[in-house]
């Protein structure tokens, strides 16, 4: 049986989803990996995470309403939301 924590990350562009997941499962930690609201919802029904690393702009369900439901069950752990825009010009 192992002690490493279980991590969620809920992030529909795979680049970074397959980095996060690569660096965090070198620290030790079991990551589990979904690309909607809604999936990351379902998963959440079937398994206990300690953590959920959540983008919030998501297809199927956004960031803030998984965030939301979540927070109305009784599972508990910190969530850390996430935005990223690849198409952002800086002046």
């Amino acid at each position: 049986m192992t002690d490493a924590k279980k991590i969620l990350v809920v992030e529909d562009e795979s680049h970074l989803a397959k980095g996060l997941q690569f660096n965090l499962e070198r620290e030790g930690y079991i990551v589990s990996l979904v690309d909607n609201g809604e999936s990351a919802i379902e998963l959440l029904g079937e398994q206990a995470f300690d953590l959920m690393i959540l983008d919030i702009m998501l297809p199927k369900l956004n960031g803030i309403e998984v965030a939301k439901r979540v927070r109305n069950t009784d599972i508990r752990f910190p969530i850390l939301m996430t935005v990223s825009y690849t198409h952002l010009t800086l002046p």
